[in-house]
């Protein structure tokens, strides 16, 4: 799920990708994310904040524990609160500016009073426009004199708020016909875009008719990933959980791994509840001490919102007790330990990054 930031004053997005370096053994994947943060209140502030720590910990963790990958940072919107490109060097990574080539669409959609949120959203749609932004990032990399050293024919996208906790190549990594996605919620189940393994060529084939599609149902999509799934269905191939392993679930103890995760974890996604919550209340739960099942349905909410939680901001108050009961499963499964140890690595991250 896209992240939900209701205001519509907001820095449309940044997002981060990684080239695969050409080599005997290992090839630097590309890796994208994608953010949109408000400004317009003291919660777009602080979102705007966190996100930027989510960022930041990313281009430390990808640069510490995947040296295979070369971190490209594309940005979107105005430059006021966004980072700047000197602030994404200092870290690592290269920044590239793109306008998105739909973007009167949805500028047209968000004047709608159902789809105001949209524009808070621009950031993950930068994914969609993959085939237009990619000369843009190609030449970023010859002026750094890093495209010699790295293909383009596959990329490996991610949101912002993940971490790297080992390294990913292209070996037994299988290449997708069009692109490659894993897990949301439950295990093995290509439904996240949170992370995306594209084919280039394979994706820039069915672009066109991608947005003849978006098109004709008049952009009208909650979000990217709405417009993405609806479109190529089953034709998405799976990535391995490992590669979009959540907090929720737990430490990937032996003990615990499905038998499809034979490789140890290697991408964090923090999806769904942002640590700041989940951690919040995690906390209280603690300190409650009952049993999770012991919580009412309407007490779960109660905390959630207390811990700074949030609506959707189309209304789906579906997807705001999805967030609150995976955090009360976190709890079942390892007390929260994982949402713990994910602060303390951001953190550590953080500090790492102003080093």
């Amino acid at each position: 799920m896209a992240d939900w930031l209701p205001e519509r004053d907001t820095v449309r997005g940044q997002s981060e990708v990684y080239g695969l370096k050409q080599g005997a053994s290992r090839h630097k994947l590309q890796r994208t994310s994608s953010t949109a943060a408000p400004l317009n209140s003291q919660h777009g502030r602080a979102c705007l904040q966190e996100y930027e720590g989510y960022l930041k910990a990313a281009l430390t963790s990808a640069r510490l524990h995947a040296p295979s990958l070369i971190p490209v940072v594309v940005l979107t919107g105005p430059a006021q609160g966004r980072p700047p490109p000197a602030w994404i060097a200092q870290r690592g990574g290269v920044a590239v500016q793109h306008r998105l080539s739909f973007e009167p669409h949805l500028a047209a959609l968000a004047r709608q009073p159902a789809y105001a949120f949209t524009e808070s959203l621009w950031g993950s749609w930068l994914r969609v426009d993959l085939p237009r932004l990619l000369p843009a990032v190609a030449g970023t990399l010859a002026r750094r004199g890093l495209l010699a050293d790295t293909q383009l024919d596959t990329v490996l996208w991610t949101d912002p708020d993940v971490l790297f906790r080992a390294d990913v190549t292209a070996c037994g990594l299988p290449v997708p016909r069009i692109l490659s996605i894993g897990p949301e919620a439950g295990f093995g189940l290509a439904h996240n875009y949170g992370v995306v393994y594209f084919n280039v060529s394979g994706y820039s084939e069915h672009f066109d008719g991608l947005l003849a599609a978006a098109a004709a149902a008049r952009w009208e999509f909650d979000h990217d990933q709405h417009l993405l799934s609806q479109h190529f269905g089953e034709r998405v191939g799976l990535l391995p959980d490992a590669l979009n392993w959540k907090p929720y679930w737990g430490a990937p103890a032996a003990a615990f791994r499905p038998a499809w995760l034979s490789a140890p974890v290697r991408i964090l996604h923090f999806h769904g509840p942002k640590l700041s919550v989940a951690n919040c209340m995690l906390e209280r739960m603690r300190a409650d001490a009952r049993a999770s099942a012991a919580w009412a349905e309407q007490e779960r909410v109660d905390v959630f919102k207390a811990c700074g939680g949030r609506e959707a901001p189309n209304g789906n108050r579906t997807w705001m007790h999805v967030l609150v009961n995976l955090v009360f499963g976190a709890y079942d499964v390892d007390q929260g330990a994982l949402y713990n140890e994910s602060a303390s690595m951001v953190a550590t991250y953080m500090a790492h990054g102003e080093a």
